[in-house]
């Protein structure tokens, strides 16, 4: 990932577009307290481009792969938000699915990435005999 912008990377561009549909889903939603959903939603949909970046940016390929894996759990945090927020009326059941549907989009991209580093950087996907917690639903 050697001379890699972040900016190019599918995973990253795919969820800057998840950001930007959370962001329009949750619009006129209240945000004032910290504990709302729609705050959370926005949050954790965030997280997601951030981890890539900041994975990206250090050049190493385990603290890419450990960046990874914190997009990646954001991405089930966030369809779980998805779920919540239907659940709570706040959400159409239609826009949770979309949402949710676009987010295993993303941690697909995010599972690419990481099965093409090199063996030498063992990821949690399995490389080099690493048993660490797997990408796959």
């Amino acid at each position: 990932m050697d001379d890699v912008r972040f900016e190019d990377v599918p995973a990253w561009q795919a969820a800057m577009a998840l950001v930007q549909e959370v962001y329009r889903v949750t619009d006129g939603k209240p945000l004032e307290e910290s504990a709302s959903i729609a705050g959370q939603m926005r949050s954790t949909a965030v997280t997601v481009p951030s981890k890539i970046a900041a994975g990206v940016g250090t050049g190493d390929p385990r603290l890419l792969v450990h960046n990874l894996s914190l997009a990646y759990s954001a991405l089930g945090e966030l369809r779980t938000l998805c779920y919540v927020a239907h659940d709570m009326g706040e959400i159409e059941s239609d826009v949770a699915k979309r949402l949710a549907t676009e987010a295993t989009r993303v941690g697909k991209l995010i599972t690419k990435l990481t099965d093409n580093l090199p063996a030498a950087y063992p990821g949690p996907n399995g490389h080099s005999g690493n048993h660490g917690p797997a990408f796959e639903e």
